[in-house]
C-alpha cells in the first residue's frame, strides 16, 4: 500500500496498536509498518496490557477506546504507570468518548473514520514532540 507518507525519522520507533476490529487493526499495521515503524499488535485491551508489562521499548500507543478486556483509557493509564511520558493516540468512532479522559500530555485523539495519512502523521508528530521534550 503506497501512501506517499514520510519515513520514520527516529530510527525504528516501536508502535503498539491495540484495536479489536481486525480489519482496522490490520490496516493500521500495514500502513504504519509501510511508513517504517516497528509494530506490535494487540487484539484487545487485555493483550495490550500484557505486552506493556512484558516490553520496555514501546515508543507510541495507538489504541481504540471501546475494546473487550480493558478500554483504551485503561490501557493508556497502565502504559503511563509502567512507562511514564509515552505518547498515546486514542481512536474511536464515538467522538463523545474521545474527550472524556484524564490522560496527561502527550496524547492525541483521532475520530474514526480517519485517513491513513492522518494516523501516520499523528504518530510521527507525537514522536517529534517527544524528541523535542527530551532535548
Amino acid at each position: 500500500m503506497c501512501l506517499d507518507v514520510c519515513c520514520v525519522k527516529h530510527g525504528t520507533a516501536r508502535v503498539l496498536i491495540a484495536e479489536d476490529d481486525e480489519f482496522i487493526r490490520l490496516m493500521l499495521v500495514e500502513v504504519l509498518d509501510g511508513a517504517g515503524f516497528d509494530i506490535l499488535e494487540a487484539k484487545d485491551g487485555r493483550e495490550a496490557l500484557h505486552l506493556i508489562d512484558d516490553l520496555d521499548d514501546i515508543d507510541v500507543l495507538v489504541s481504540d477506546i471501546n475494546m473487550p478486556g480493558s478500554t483504551g483509557f485503561e490501557v493508556a493509564a497502565h502504559l503511563r504507570e509502567v512507562h511514564p511520558g509515552i505518547p498515546v493516540i486514542l481512536v474511536s468512532g464515538r467522538v463523545d468518548l474521545l474527550h472524556k479522559n484524564s490522560l496527561t500530555q502527550p496524547f492525541r485523539c483521532l475520530a474514526k473514520p480517519f485517513t491513513l495519512r492522518s494516523i501516520v502523521a499523528a504518530v510521527q508528530d507525537m514522536l517529534d514532540d517527544s524528541a523535542r521534550r527530551l532535548q
